[in-house]
């Protein structure tokens, strides 16, 4: 029967593991006492997870990790549990070589820190010079005391003291949002109607794979500290373009987004293996990390783990404690995969991304938060910042007019506008406002624009690029005559950059010897998985 493919595969997948790695998975049939026990420990996950209503087993497949975390439907997408078994027996500890190269550079730096006075010891040019050496030789750089106390400390208490308390719905609370993953912007762009999508988008907002909160702000209004903070680390990248070792990479990175306070709280929440911009089209450049936790330990969680490059790396680079006062810095790009251990006390953290004006120019929704959203760093003039990224005269001419205004309402430059270029920046701004539709006057700004920055022949490169890599994974699949595993389809590339399964050869090359299974099923078999099943990871945890 089709329903014992998932649990085909999962035995499949199982069996070409490393044999050291063994068992990574318990089967439990349910009904039964094994299964029911399992189960009861997971109840109020599932409840979360089905929007507070009781979870029905039957004809269900439902994991349950060794961290508390439970993941649902895995009858639809069994590929998540296949990633859990990969995690748990593929991960290599850091590399001896590597090790080297990072204690050489953060060495030096903890030294002056610790000699240093905290939020001041960073600011020499030759310090800078050092953090721009590690970003060029090992992809980040880990800087202690970034703050002045009293500073790190507003931050901390703004964010725990404006934390709401309880579950965070879709519709979000008192500011704070649940953390978006690419499931949630399927959900909104898939058809249906208005309680169809609300419903699909509640459910991806609780899903595993990511448990954060967040609120954005970039006033002291918002969030007490903010500016402090933005000043202090738009000093530091405004440092970092002027060395000689990053500053092709940082060219055109004169812009930055709001602040995003961040809480993982507890209960294991985690974020799964992603990068922040593997496919280059939204703009970030650099990630900046400033954790804010008092009195962490190791028990806690929340560690920040980077990979070696690229999303295949299953090698360990670093963790990295997310400790009071500690900023966090590393390239946005595939070369830093990363993801967020599971927390088990509340991670509190605030994130600012470093934005590539030129290559926002080239991506639709990364020009439309370029133009209307992101700050200009440092107190460069943001004309003249978006100006410098054009690549045209034509494109000079209406980033000069967009730049003008300042974000809020404000008119510096305004006044150095005909009626006419003032006239343009109302009508591209209103046409951005309404995303582009609603009337011909807006769609028309949208051709004006595709054609002056290349947005739909980016969009379609970046599809073929997906793609091909999509069919070479699938490929995998139909030399071997299997069925496409659920989970796994074509299309349409999204911003997010989660882990998939490895699809090692040796995975298809079993899974063939099985695929009959997948027709002729045992009595027992069938009935295990008509009746729904619960796959539990064992309680084998990787040393941290």
């Amino acid at each position: 029967s089709a329903s014992a493919c998932p649990l085909d595969i999962v035995r499949s997948r199982e069996s070409s593991l490393p044999l050291a790695a063994r068992p990574t998975v318990k089967l439990l049939e349910w009904p039964s006492p094994a299964a029911d026990a399992v189960l009861a420990g997971a109840d109020a996950k599932l409840r979360e997870q089905n929007l507070g209503r009781a979870y029905e087993m039957s004809g269900k497949m439902v994991a349950v990790l060794p961290s508390g975390l439970v993941l649902p439907d895995c009858h639809l997408d069994v590929m998540q549990l296949i990633y859990e078994m990969e995690s748990v027996s593929m991960i290599q500890p850091p590399r001896p070589e590597m090790v080297a190269r990072i204690e050489g550079h953060l060495a030096w730096l903890q030294a002056l820190q610790k000699s240093g006075q905290p939020g001041m010891w960073w600011r020499a040019p030759q310090t800078i010079s050092r953090v721009a050496d590690a970003l060029q030789d090992i992809s980040f750089c880990i800087l202690d005391d970034f703050l002045p106390v009293d500073l790190a400390e507003s931050l901390a208490d703004g964010i725990m003291a404006s934390r709401p308390q309880g579950l965070v719905g879709a519709e979000g609370r008192d500011g704070w949002t649940r953390g978006g993953t690419a499931r949630a912007a399927e959900a909104i762009s898939a058809g249906g109607d208005f309680e169809a999508r609300n419903e699909r988008l509640a459910r991806a907002l609780v899903n595993h794979t990511r448990g954060d909160i967040l609120k954005y702000s970039d006033d002291e209004a918002t969030m007490p500290g903010t500016r402090g903070l933005c000043s202090a680390v738009d000093e530091l990248v405004l440092g970092l373009k002027g060395c000689p070792q990053v500053a092709a990479r940082l060219e055109n990175v004169d812009f930055a987004n709001s602040a995003m306070c961040t809480i993982y709280p507890g209960g294991a929440s985690r974020y799964i293996k992603h990068t922040d911009n593997s496919l280059m089209t939204d703009g970030r450049r650099l990630t900046t990390i400033l954790y804010l936790n008092k009195g962490w330990e190791p028990g806690h969680g929340g560690q920040l783990r980077l990979f070696e490059p690229t999303m295949p790396s299953t090698t360990i680079k670093r963790d990295v404690e997310p400790v009071f006062n500690r900023l966090l810095l590393f390239w946005s790009t595939e070369e830093v995969p990363h993801e967020v251990l599971s927390s088990f006390r509340d991670r509190a953290a605030v994130s600012i991304w470093y934005i590539c004006a030129r290559e926002c120019l080239h991506a639709e929704d990364a020009f439309k938060r370029l133009v209307t959203k992101c700050r200009c760093i440092g107190g460069q003039d943001r004309a003249a910042r978006l100006c410098a990224a054009a690549t045209s005269p034509a494109q000079a001419a209406l980033l000069h007019v967009l730049g003008a205004e300042v974000r809020g309402g404000g008119t510096n430059g305004a006044e150095a506008l005909s009626s006419a270029e003032a006239q343009d920046r109302q009508e591209v701004l209103a046409a951005i406002g309404h995303d582009f539709g609603g009337c011909e006057r807006h769609r028309r700004q949208h051709r004006r624009l595709d054609a002056l920055f290349g947005w739909d022949e980016r969009v379609a490169r970046v599809e073929e690029e997906v793609q091909a890599a999509q069919v070479e994974q699938l490929k995998l699949f139909q030399q071997m005559g299997l069925p496409v595993p659920p989970g796994i389809r074509l299309g349409k590339p999204s911003m997010a950059s989660s882990a998939p399964p490895l699809l090692t050869e040796e995975y298809v090359r079993r899974t063939q010897h099985r695929s009959e299974s997948c027709k002729s099923v045992g009595v027992a078999e069938s009935v295990a998985c008509a009746d729904g099943l619960a796959a539990v990871l064992p309680t084998v945890e990787i040393e941290q």
